[in-house]
C-alpha cells in the first residue's frame, strides 16, 4: 500500500515568517506541496466586524472570516493522496479571483495564523509547528511590510486576537520555533526536526 502524504502545519502570529519558511522549504524540496489558509478567506463584506469604540474594522483574524469547512475538506482530500482544487484569494481585491490545482505530494506544508484554532483542525495535521515571535519584532515587521493600511489595526485587532487564541495554538503544537532568529536559522531548525522524523 502506498504511503499517505504527511500534512505539516506551520502556525504563528501575523508577520512571524510562516509563509517565508514554507516557501523556502518547498523551493528546497521539490516534491513537497504548499498551501495557505489565507486563500480560504471570505470575500470582503462577509467577514465579521470589530468595533474598538472609535472605529470599525473587518476582522480578518477571526476564525469566522474563513471558509473553514472548505479548508478542512481540501486538507482531508490532500491527506488521502488525491489532488485538490483550492481558491486563489487576492488580498488587494479582498476576494477570491480563481482556483488552482494542487497535485498529490508526499509532503504538504500548510501555513496560517488559525491553523490549530479547533480540535478538528489540530487533528488533521501529522506535525504541528508554531513560530513564536516577540510582540515588538512583530510590530516592526508589520511596519516594514507596510500592510497596515487601516490605522491601529495591528494593536486593536491583530494583537488582541493573538492574545485570545495564540497561547492555545502554541500549546497545541508539537514543536515551537524561535521566530526571532533570522530566516535561514528558522529554516534550519524546521528542517532539523523533519530530518529527525526522517522526512527531509
Amino acid at each position: 500500500m502506498a504511503q499517505l502524504p504527511l500534512l505539516v502545519g506551520v502556525a504563528g502570529p501575523s508577520s512571524s515568517g510562516k509563509t517565508t519558511l514554507c516557501q523556502k522549504f518547498v523551493e528546497r524540496k521539490s516534491d513537497a506541496a504548499y498551501l495557505c489558509i489565507d486563500d480560504f478567506y471570505k470575500d470582503a463584506g462577509k467577514v465579521p466586524r470589530f468595533n474598538d469604540g472609535t472605529q470599525e474594522y473587518d476582522n480578518w483574524d477571526a476564525l469566522e472570516s474563513l471558509h473553514l469547512e472548505e479548508f478542512l475538506h481540501v486538507l482531508e482530500t490532500l491527506k488521502s493522496g488525491r489532488g485538490a482544487e483550492i481558491p486563489v484569494y487576492e488580498i488587494a481585491k479582498e476576494r477570491r479571483v480563481g482556483m488552482r490545482y494542487i497535485a498529490p505530494a508526499p509532503q504538504i506544508v500548510v501555513d496560517g495564523f488559525l491553523l490549530y484554532a479547533t480540535k478538528e483542525l489540530q487533528g488533521t495535521f501529522d506535525i504541528r509547528f508554531f513560530i513564536d515571535v516577540d510582540e515588538e519584532n512583530l510590530r516592526q515587521r508589520r511596519i516594514e511590510r507596510n500592510i497596515d493600511y487601516i490605522p491601529n489595526y495591528f494593536d486593536n485587532v491583530v494583537l488582541p486576537e493573538f492574545h485570545r487564541i495564540g497561547k492555545y495554538m502554541r500549546d497545541s503544537a508539537h514543536y515551537v520555533l524561535d521566530g526571532n532568529k533570522d530566516r535561514d536559522a528558522i529554516l534550519s531548525d524546521f528542517e532539523k526536526v523533519l530530518r529527525e522524523r526522517a522526512i527531509f
